[in-house]
Protein backbone atom coordinates (compact mmCIF):
# COMPACT_ATOMS: atom_id res chain seq x y z
CA UNK A 1 0.00 0.00 0.00
CA UNK A 2 1.27 3.40 -0.71
CA UNK A 3 1.92 5.99 1.49
CA UNK A 4 -1.26 8.32 0.01
CA UNK A 5 -3.31 5.33 0.55
CA UNK A 6 -2.30 4.75 4.06
CA UNK A 7 -2.46 8.24 5.14
CA UNK A 8 -5.64 8.69 3.08
CA UNK A 9 -7.29 5.72 5.14
CA UNK A 10 -6.20 7.33 8.50
CA UNK A 11 -7.97 10.40 7.87
CA UNK A 12 -10.69 8.85 6.61
CA UNK A 13 -11.15 6.37 9.59
CA UNK A 14 -11.18 9.31 11.94
CA UNK A 15 -13.30 11.19 9.52
CA UNK A 16 -10.84 14.55 8.92
CA UNK A 17 -9.60 16.32 6.29
CA UNK A 18 -6.35 17.09 5.10
CA UNK A 19 -7.07 20.42 5.68
CA UNK A 20 -8.05 20.40 9.36
CA UNK A 21 -5.35 18.18 10.13
CA UNK A 22 -3.41 20.67 8.36
CA UNK A 23 -4.73 23.16 11.00
CA UNK A 24 -4.50 20.79 13.95
CA UNK A 25 -0.62 20.43 13.87
CA UNK A 26 -0.24 24.19 12.45
CA UNK A 27 1.02 23.86 8.84
CA UNK A 28 -0.07 25.08 5.67
CA UNK A 29 -2.52 22.72 4.23
CA UNK A 30 -0.47 22.57 0.99
CA UNK A 31 2.11 20.56 3.43
CA UNK A 32 -0.39 17.62 4.32
CA UNK A 33 -1.56 17.43 0.67
CA UNK A 34 1.65 16.55 -0.59
CA UNK A 35 2.08 14.24 1.96
CA UNK A 36 -1.16 12.50 1.25
CA UNK A 37 0.29 12.22 -2.32
CA UNK A 38 3.36 10.85 -1.29
CA UNK A 39 5.74 13.78 -1.77
CA UNK A 40 8.00 14.56 1.44
CA UNK A 41 6.88 13.31 5.01
CA UNK A 42 6.62 15.11 8.25
CA UNK A 43 9.50 15.93 10.97
CA UNK A 44 9.05 13.52 13.95
CA UNK A 45 7.50 16.10 15.77
CA UNK A 46 4.78 16.38 13.94
CA UNK A 47 4.39 12.37 13.38
CA UNK A 48 4.29 12.42 17.29
CA UNK A 49 1.42 15.11 17.08
CA UNK A 50 -0.09 13.03 14.41
CA UNK A 51 -0.55 10.22 17.25
CA UNK A 52 -2.49 12.09 19.36
CA UNK A 53 -4.76 13.21 16.90
CA UNK A 54 -5.46 9.90 15.17
CA UNK A 55 -4.93 7.92 18.84
CA UNK A 56 -2.73 5.18 17.19
CA UNK A 57 0.95 4.45 18.17
CA UNK A 58 3.99 6.11 16.47
CA UNK A 59 4.44 2.92 14.80
CA UNK A 60 1.42 3.21 12.98
CA UNK A 61 2.47 6.76 12.08
CA UNK A 62 6.07 5.11 10.83
CA UNK A 63 4.63 2.83 9.05
CA UNK A 64 2.55 5.38 6.85
CA UNK A 65 5.34 7.08 6.03
CA UNK A 66 7.94 3.97 5.19
CA UNK A 67 9.54 4.21 1.91
CA UNK A 68 7.32 1.53 -0.40
CA UNK A 69 9.21 -1.49 -1.23
CA UNK A 70 7.41 -1.90 -4.71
Amino acid sequence: MKQRERLARLLEQKEMSAYALAKAIGYKPQTVYNWVYGHGTPTPAVMLKMTKIFGVSAQKILEIFAEDKK
